[in-house]
């Protein structure tokens, strides 16, 4: 099935829904967005949530902030957005705060670097939820406009963080290289605007639960949250309730870096923490596996960052296309840099090192 869809095909059932935004019963909405010093790209995201065609009265928005010092504060004050103290500044630790105070009957997750890419957004995101089987909602794609960066549009194409997370499987956005949003075995059943989803491994769910993941407030804070690791926040609600996923047709913009440098240097950071964490040990032991890594080197041998340049330009032209190879082999190198590193500290150090 073919998931590029066009948004002319699906005039006629957003102007349906446009038509809800002021009815009554429409859920009411928490979101939660950590920041902090994210003046450089918050009062986009605001302003993206402030043009919404939804029942004001139905919006609050916790900005759950790490003690920023530049204008972070003064911003979400201009939206009367509601300020929550996060003492351990980072994110994980941070939208947990949040969560426990949202009272919406949704929580939504949106981190300071997301903008909503339409105004009916919301209104789309909450159809699923008028069924009761469906636990949470997603977008489908990711975004970009004309003035992102060439990494952010780079990023709108492969549907992943990066293109080596991509090839190992481990995604959950519409790819062009690809033409699904996902590798791992899924039933959906196409409802219009949504998909609703079923994972049949639940061994194998893709990494959900960022960039716009919306779920019921009460389903979420039945789980371990804190700290909101949102791959295992979410793989926990489905063992748990064994309920079902919305993949909603909309876009959400995801601002990248600026240089593929800065880019490059995140995505170290990231790899890192990762790796070392104990609660990220799901992520290494399935995304980087033994299996899946030696499925990429195979591609890499096969030249496949390079035939998928040229497929991804035949799909959708575009000069950016002609980022993929360099990111590749660049993203490509750090995680195994930082692997081997991992291989050799942990034959050094005594077993006791993975649990502190």
């Amino acid at each position: 099935m073919d998931l590029l869809v066009q948004k002319d095909d699906l005039k006629q059932e957003h102007s349906r829904l446009r038509m809800l935004a002021s009815n009554e019963e429409l859920p009411s909405i928490s979101i939660v967005i950590p920041t902090f010093n994210s003046e450089g790209t918050l009062l986009d995201c605001l302003a993206s949530i402030a043009m919404q065609k939804y029942a004001k009265e139905k919006i609050e928005i916790l900005i759950v902030d790490g003690g920023s010092t530049d204008r972070t504060l003064s911003i979400s004050k201009d939206f009367r957005c509601k300020i929550v103290e996060n003492p351990f500044v980072i994110h994980p630790k941070g939208r947990p705060l949040g969560i426990a105070k949202a009272k919406g009957d949704l929580t939504l997750c949106l981190d300071s670097d997301n903008v909503l890419d339409s105004d009916d957004w919301l209104i789309k995101m909450v159809e699923p939820f008028k069924d009761p089987e469906i636990f949470a909602s997603e977008p489908l794609y990711y975004g970009a406009r004309d003035n992102d960066s060439l990494l952010t549009k780079y990023i709108s194409l492969i549907g992943g963080d990066d293109p080596i997370a991509v090839y190992l499987g481990f995604y959950d956005r519409f790819s062009i290289l690809t033409n699904r949003w996902t590798d791992s075995p899924v039933k959906y059943d196409d409802l219009g605007s949504f998909y609703k989803v079923e994972f049949l491994d639940p061994q194998d769910i893709p990494p959900l639960g960022s960039n716009g993941f919306m779920a019921r407030s009460n389903i979420l804070r039945s789980v371990k949250y804190d700290p909101f690791l949102h791959v295992e926040v979410v793989r926990r609600i489905i063992h748990s309730f064994n309920l079902k996923f919305a993949k909603v047709k909309v876009g959400i913009i995801h601002v990248h870096s600026h240089s593929i440098g800065q880019f490059l240097q995140k995505k170290r950071r990231r790899v890192s923490r990762r790796l070392y964490k104990p609660e990220s040990q799901h992520f290494e032991s399935s995304v980087l596996s033994k299996e899946r890594i030696q499925k990429v080197v195979i591609r890499f041998l096969l030249l496949r960052p390079l035939l998928d340049m040229i497929k991804g330009f035949t799909v959708k032209p575009s000069k950016i296309w002609l980022l993929h190879p360099m990111i590749t082999f660049g993203t490509a190198f750090i995680y195994a840099y930082e692997w081997m590193l991992k291989t050799l500290r942990f034959s050094r150090e005594p077993a006791s090192y993975e649990t502190v």
